[in-house]
């Protein structure tokens, strides 16, 4: 587990994708998450999960900075996911 400050306008980079299971809640601020063609704006309080081996990009669209915690399962080690 893992808690991830994004700055107002930041990303995780490009789309990526990668083995196992993602969860993510929103501590503070609005981030922009898309996976495949389904995009949603989620804001502090929500939560949402995804198959992690589907392209997937996370930017904060708000006017402040975001803090998401990520919980990433899988069965095999994941070394510079993030």
């Amino acid at each position: 587990m893992m808690m991830v400050e994004f700055p107002p306008g930041a990303t995780i980079g490009e789309s990526h994708s990668h083995e196992g299971e993602e969860c993510h809640v929103i501590l503070e601020g609005k981030i922009l998450a898309e996976q495949d063609e389904v995009s949603v704006i989620v804001e502090a309080g929500d939560s949402f999960s995804w198959n992690a081996s589907v392209l997937h990009y996370v930017k904060n669209v708000g006017d402040e900075k975001a803090v998401v915690l990520i919980s990433i399962y899988s069965d095999t080690e994941l070394i510079d996911v993030l």
